[in-house]
């Protein structure tokens, strides 16, 4: 009997339920179908329902067995008081003690079971509790009735009522407790047991072996029970998983019916409808009830029935499942409706056609985008313009064939691409593509011009507009961009553009040449008109000497004007192609020679050195045009005096054979201020000059460079020229020769240039008090000006520029300023408002050449009070100073130290006296003069004195003050040495200041103050 108890219960864990991990029934049926099945989710759950049945039956039995016990407890006390209600000893009785021990013992054992159901039900402590107390209540009931057979039985009823728990641990102590009690009672005590008062030893063993019968068929009656339960609970879960499955299945099919997008219906073969869905009722604009009145023949298009039948007929043939076709319903309004249908045949069991599931999508808006698109294409198709259809992406999707014409890639080059990865290129405007990235980026339109890049390479330009396409939504679908050619207009628009500068350059060098040509003409005019007056006034007023004066300088302007004109009129030949030419024999030497003496005396003035050789033979004679041979050597060497200050001017001449037609060069070389490299070529155009400050300070018409170019290219050659700012430069001239076979050939050795220094006029008396200051860069001009103020007593102080204007202004007092506007340094308008800005509140008069539209405008705008234009007429002056001028009585102011001249820089020649260019007859110059080479003496003294003594600052000072002084007082020889003798005090070189001392004494040693004769 162990064994096979050992054998039942070898897995059963004591604190798991009867469905535990390692219970007794996961034994018994390890051959079941929930052992081997795969399902995990289905053997969880027909646990869990197992457990739940156990669960319930447990509580009940506990239950049961509560109420039985109490029963048992009354009967027991009933049996014990009937069978033996007292004991007695002799005549006494009492009570017996089997009714004690049904009472209490009764008691004890149905209060435990009772406890442990009311608070623990459904335990398997209860049930073992309750096991216990049961299999103890048929040993106390068999030894109430003293052991009679029949209360034996009681020990099987109770263990069939325990095996209603389907528990075998509920088995084992049952049965250990009556094979325990039997034994014990059956040796010991076996009248309360057997009711006998002897019984055989073996006795028990018979009954426990019945009780074990009794016990095995009940375990085997269990687990048919349990196997029994486990089937029905699989049965049930597989039942309720099937019914949720199709409960879930049904509601999906539902709702996915009713809240379909699209419109759902089912039909029988003939057409008339089953279920309808809300959306199906949407597109019809039926309801459902009206509907199921009628067939689908009766809403469909009569044109577009015989599709629909020809589709249920294929379905129905089975050569196909299911068939998508467009048609038309007829909406309960009347008009048309397009939906795409989308057939499905379900057959029955055998095969059979039953009914049909139809899906309607409307398409209504589709089919009439579809009709636009399809019109529009065609336009797009056709239109000569470029069109682009783009994704969000950007990337291109469709191109009509005006793409393919514009840019030369097919569609199919071009599709699934960035129109910017093959149409842009190096010039194209990364500004302008970022512009068109950035809108796109934002899902806006634009609209720019671009460049781009046909296949073959070639640039373009195109306007191009890029619009957003979006859907109903509000979501991006396309970009449509058009493109046309605007190759052409642009084309235009920069030949426009460059024209229209051609012709504004043009205009500008018109009203430069206009106002440099005024300039130029009215300065020999004013010089011819004014002193013309002035002897028609005064005849009888002025010296022989002051007449003859007056004279040359109408005769100089004279000529001056005449060059002017000359210049103009060869102008207007050469574009006029009537320029004249000779081939005539003339000595090249002597149109050099010739030359160089008429400028000589120029660059003499300016205090530069004026020299010429020849570099190879010199041809006898040559076939050309001596007169313009000569008019462009004077323009070129003219030109170079003109702007070189300082150094030298020198004529290279050479013979070219070398080249296939003898050529006679002549290299004009001069240390002036340089032209840049970007004005070399201007500076051969008409009217133009390297910039407007040269015309300033040196003057011109801007013509002579280009007419010495025409020139020399209308004597077979031609003109070119290297230069550098600050260092000088070269002019080339190359011309014709002709045959020189005939002609002999001789050398020349240098000639040294000759030399002179200019003499200035300048005359000076009163004006009834008046203090004038007379501002022009024209050194007649300021003469003229002062004679006509000092003849009516002004007293008149002269000034070149506008910078020494401001200084005088800023040190001395004057009444009324007149201010020429065109000056170097500073011109006359920057002049007139910085003396405003100063505070400065008397008349100023402008003075200008120009006198065109809108000068004097410009003059008052610059704090003018007054305007004359040049040349001056005397009764304007006379007038105009009347009216702005205060006259009041103003006490003699001496003007000795106040004239600032920058002329030329350079030394004197070496030889001849030097004399002062200002006009020492005059007294009062004379006196001024006299008084500065007085000084000099003592001035060359302290030189020496800071030399010895290293004082190069003050040795600074001194060169400093000689180099203004010395040209103030007219000997410009001592500018440039003194200004070498001040850099070399500055830089500490003793050695060359010294020398540079040397020079300077020399140069004093042979200034004189008397007059010229």
């Amino acid at each position: 009997m162990s064994s096979l108890f050992g054998f039942i219960f070898l897995s059963v864990d004591q604190d798991q339920t009867v469905l535990g991990k390692s219970s007794l029934f996961t034994m018994l049926n390890h051959n079941t179908d929930i052992s081997n099945h795969r399902d995990l989710g289905i053997k969880a759950a027909v646990q869990e329902k197992l457990r739940a049945q156990f669960r319930v039956i447990h509580q009940r039995t506990d239950r049961m067995f509560a109420i039985l016990m109490v029963l048992q407890w009354f009967f027991g006390i009933a049996v014990a008081l009937i069978v033996s209600p007292r004991t007695w000893v002799g005549a006494q009785s009492e009570i017996h003690p089997h009714v004690m021990m049904a009472l209490i013992g009764g008691g004890i054992l149905t209060l435990f079971p009772v406890a442990m159901t009311v608070l623990y039900p459904g335990r398997r402590a209860t049930r073992i509790v309750i096991a216990c107390s049961q299999t103890l209540y048929s040993s106390l009931l068999i030894h109430l009735t003293g052991g009679r057979i029949e209360t034996h039985f009681h020990v099987f009823g109770s263990l069939a009522f325990l095996a209603a728990y389907r528990d075998p641990w509920v088995m084992l102590p049952s049965t250990l407790i009556v094979a325990i009690d039997h034994f014990v009672r059956g040796v010991w005590w076996p009248e309360s047991v057997f009711g006998v008062a002897t019984a055989s030893q073996w006795r028990w063993l018979e009954h426990a072996a019945w009780v074990v019968f009794e016990v095995v068929f009940l375990l085997v009656i269990i687990q048919q029970s349990i196997r029994e339960m486990r089937s029905l609970a699989r049965q049930s879960v597989l039942l309720n998983n099937a019914l949720r499955s199709a409960e879930a299945s049904d509601r999906l099919f539902r709702e996915g019916f009713n809240q379909a997008a699209m419109g759902m219906a089912v039909k029988r073969l003939d057409g008339a409808y089953i279920r309808i869905n809300d959306r199906y009722c949407e597109i019809t604009g039926y309801g459902r009830e009206e509907l199921f009145k009628k067939r689908f023949q009766d809403i469909t298009h009569p044109d577009d029935v015989p599709l629909h039948s020809a589709a249920i007929t294929k379905l129905s043939s089975g050569e196909i499942s299911n068939l998508e076709i467009d048609k038309r319903y007829l909406h309960r309004q009347g008009h048309e409706v397009w939906v795409r249908l989308t057939l499905s045949l379900v057959r029955d069991e055998e095969g059979a056609p039953d009914y049909l599931i139809a899906a309607a999508q409307d398409i209504t808006q589709e089919r009439f985008a579809q009709d636009q698109i399809a019109k529009l294409s065609l336009v797009a198709s056709k239109t000569r313009h470029s069109v682009i259809i783009a994704g969000p992406d950007r990337r291109i999707q469709w191109v009509n064939d005006g793409f393919t014409n514009l840019t030369g890639y097919t569609a199919e080059e071009a599709i699934g691409y960035r129109p910017s990865n093959f149409l842009h290129g190096a010039d194209t405007d990364q500004a302008t593509k970022t512009l068109i990235s950035q809108r796109l980026q934002d899902e806006q339109a634009v609209s720019v011009e671009i460049q781009n890049y046909h296949k073959d390479g070639h640039p373009y330009w195109i306007n191009l507009e890029i619009d957003p396409v979006f859907d109903n939504q509000g979501h991006l679908i396309h970009f449509i961009a058009t493109q046309s050619d605007i190759s052409e207009r642009i084309r235009r628009e920069k030949e426009l553009e460059e024209a229209t500068e051609a012709a504004q350059a043009a205009n500008r060098a018109k009203s430069q040449f206009l106002a440099n040509i005024s300039h130029e003409i009215r300065t020999p005019l004013n010089g011819i008109l004014g002193f013309t007056e002035v002897l028609i006034r005064d005849r009888g007023k002025i010296s022989a000497n002051e007449m003859d004066e007056h004279l040359q300088i109408i005769r100089r302007s004279g000529e001056h004007l005449l060059t002017l004109i000359n210049d103009v009129l060869d102008l207007s030949k050469i574009e006029a192609e009537c320029l004249s030419v000779e081939s005539i024999s003339c000595s090249p030497h002597q149109v050099l020679s010739d030359t160089v003496s008429v400028l000589r005396v120029g660059a003499m003035e300016k205090g530069i050195s004026l020299d010429y050789r020849w570099e190879s033979a010199v041809p006898e004679f040559i076939v050309s045009d001596p007169y313009r041979l000569k008019q462009l050597l004077l323009n070129l060497v003219g030109n170079a005096i003109k702007f070189t200050d300082q150094g030298s001017v020198l004529i290279v001449a050479s013979l070219d054979k070398a080249a296939s037609q003898p050529e006679l060069i002549f290299e004009i070389r001069d240390t002036g201020i340089g032209i840049p490299q970007e004005k070399l070529d201007a500076v051969f155009q008409p009217f133009t000059q390297a910039d407007d400050t040269v015309t300033r300070k040196y003057g011109g018409t801007g013509l002579g460079l280009s007419i010495s170019q025409k020139i020399a290219e209308s004597l077979g050659g031609n003109l070119s020229v290297r230069s550098e700012v600050g260092r000088g430069s070269t002019f080339v001239a190359r011309i014709a020769t002709g045959d020189l076979s005939q002609a002999d050939r001789y050398d020349l050795s240098d000639e040294p240039p000759g030399a002179d220094i200019k003499s200035g006029q300048l005359s000076g008396c009163d004006f009834d008090g008046i203090s004038v200051l007379v501002v022009d860069d024209g050194d007649t001009n300021r003469k003229l000006i002062r004679l006509l103020l000092e003849r009516h007593g002004a007293k008149v102080r002269l000034a070149e520029n506008g910078q020494v204007a401001l200084d005088m202004v800023a040190r001395n007092s004057f009444d009324v300023v007149l201010m020429d506007m065109q000056m170097p340094v500073l011109d006359g308008y920057s002049a007139s408002t910085r003396l405003r800005e100063r505070g400065y509140d008397r008349p100023i008069i402008a003075l200008t050449a120009h006198a065109m539209k809108g000068d004097r405008e410009k003059c008052e705008r610059a704090g003018c009070s007054g305007y004359l234009a040049k040349p001056i007429n005397a009764d304007e002056l006379y007038a105009l100073m009347t009216r702005l001028c205060q006259r009041a009585s103003i006490g003699f102011e001496s003007v000795v130290d106040q004239l600032i001249n920058e002329l030329s820089d350079n030394e004197c020649p070496p030889f001849a006296p030097i004399r002062s260019h200002l006009p020492t007859e005059d007294p009062e110059v004379w006196d001024l003069v006299d008084t500065f080479l007085s000084r000099l003496e003592s001035k060359l003294a302290e030189m020496d004195r800071a030399w010895d003594e290293g004082d190069m600052g003050a040795l600074s000072e001194l060169a400093h003050w000689l180099k203004g002084a010395g040209g103030t007082v007219g000997f410009d020889c001592f500018t440039q040495p003194a200004s070498d003798l001040e850099g070399d005090a500055n830089s500490n070189c003793r050695t060359n200041a010294k020398a540079t001392m040397g020079k300077i004494r020399e140069l004093q040693r042979r200034c004189v103050v008397s007059p010229e004769l």
